[in-house]
């Protein structure tokens, strides 16, 4: 029984550093955003060839159909829409906490997201994950950039 304990608390352990992204990040800080100078493309803003209600639309209907993604808050005005998400992880059921901005702009939309966990001081890289869900989830819509 007490292998079996061991190699379950091994196995969990291995899981998680599995998921470490960025060693010197992701134990000191509990927090992520879309930039427009980051080195993954995926964790940019993302420019879409729609209005800002398609593009409402289309990550309303990604966290309708993705589990452990939440709508909490949806307010509108004339500079766009903000959404408040949340996110609740699968092995120890944490929420984090992710704000969406789409904006107008020319031709198109602006998508910004941060997420933020609402516990610890490092997020073993779930935020930046978070993110890139978020935005592969969306993605496949007609496009302002280059590729991802």
């Amino acid at each position: 029984m007490g292998i079996a304990i061991g190699a379950f608390v091994l196995l969990v352990t291995g899981w998680i550093f599995w998921q470490v992204d960025d060693w010197r990040r992701d134990f000191t800080t509990n927090h992520a955003q879309l930039d427009p100078a980051a080195d993954d493309p995926i964790l940019r803003p993302v420019l879409a060839a729609e209005s800002v209600g398609e593009l409402v639309a289309r990550v309303l209907a990604f966290v309708e159909k993705t589990a452990h993604w939440q709508l909490e808050r949806q307010r509108g005005g004339a500079d766009g829409t903000e959404l408040h998400l949340t996110r609740t992880t699968s092995l120890f059921h944490y929420v984090d906490d992710i704000q969406v901005r789409i904006s107008p702009i020319d031709g198109g939309a602006q998508l910004d997201a941060e997420s933020q966990s609402r516990l610890g001081k490092g997020d073993l890289g779930q935020n930046p994950r978070n993110l890139k869900e978020l935005v592969r989830g969306i993605d496949g819509f007609p496009s302002l950039q280059e590729p991802r």
